[in-house]
């Protein structure tokens, strides 16, 4: 992935993660577009890291300290990073060995953070209302031990939270038998629901767009739904086929990469048609578009498949 930081006419802080040869992640990359670049976290996998436009010099991020055997999984635990200059100097906020494996992380509006994943004994969130000082766990309430939540959003016009998930063991078939839930919460991550829409496919990303008062859930292969009343019923758009989408605040235009046909796309009409706007020629992306927090810079990472 690739997140950035910056704006206001500063130079861009960039935080990018190396994939190893071996398949895994490697660490955090920390730096300007110009350089220099510094290691953080090395030889371990950093899955995520989170940050606001409402808290721009704070970041987190996990380190997930991995075992490659089923035998070992309860020996695997993330710590909890937090930076309130960029990314410069780092404090661990949450390491008591609970935490096994978090692929969600979210810095809300409010300074909230939401931490979701499996923990030991449960699958579920965690929630810290004081800069990581302490923390309160809440679980899921049902496909315990089987769900992997890969993105929390805010919806900025109610307050909900909105987690987009994948059943692991995808059973057969898939997803037509299981359906994988879309889980929302009124409370602050406390007591969470399905409202998935039964003909989705699992999502992988989840964003609010106020000026048009909807949520949306892009499934893994691009396609996207929206709602207009906080994920009680579902509208249908396709796509290009997207990396992932990101919304573009001051337009409220979407900005993406596709893995099909390749290039950056653009659409000012909320997602319900696309315009090819650059880049095509590059072929692959391994990152979403990232805009940087005044949107003055988009960024975007590219790799050559051979």
């Amino acid at each position: 992935f690739l997140q950035a930081l910056g704006g206001d006419g500063e130079e861009d802080t960039l935080f990018l993660v190396e994939m190893g040869r071996n398949g895994l992640l490697n660490g955090l990359h920390i730096g300007a577009p110009s350089g220099p670049w510094r290691h953080v976290f090395p030889g371990s996998i950093v899955e995520v890291v989170a940050t606001s436009r409402s808290w721009p010099s704070v970041v987190y991020a996990n380190e997930y300290d991995y075992h490659d055997t089923p035998q070992d999984l309860e020996d695997d635990r993330n710590l909890l990073h937090r930076s309130d200059d960029g990314g410069r100097s780092w404090a661990v906020v949450h390491d008591d060995g609970d935490v096994v494996f978090v692929p969600a992380l979210l810095l809300r509006g409010n300074g909230d953070v939401v931490a979701a994943g499996k923990m030991k004994g449960f699958e579920g969130v965690m929630r810290s209302q004081d800069g990581g000082a302490t923390w309160r766990q809440f679980t899921w309430g049902f496909h315990e031990d089987r769900v992997l939540p890969w993105i929390i959003a805010e919806n900025p016009l109610t307050g909900s939270l909105f987690a987009a998930t994948e059943i692991a063991d995808h059973p057969e078939p898939y997803p037509s038998k299981e359906i994988p839930p879309l889980f929302r919460s009124k409370d602050d991550g406390e007591t969470w629901e399905n409202v998935r829409d039964e003909r989705m496919w699992h999502g992988l990303s989840v964003w609010a767009d106020p000026g048009r008062g909807r949520i949306y859930l892009q499934e893994e292969g691009g396609d996207l739904w929206w709602s207009e009343d906080d994920g009680e019923s579902w509208d249908f758009a396709p796509t290009p086929g997207f990396v992932r989408v990101e919304i573009e605040p001051k337009t409220g235009c979407f900005i993406a990469t596709a893995f099909r046909q390749g290039g950056v796309w653009l659409s000012c009409d909320g997602g319900e048609s696309w315009s090819r706007v650059g880049l095509w020629a590059w072929g692959f992306f391994s990152t979403p578009v990232v805009i940087n927090h005044d949107s003055s810079r988009v960024y975007v990472s590219s790799y050559d498949p051979n």
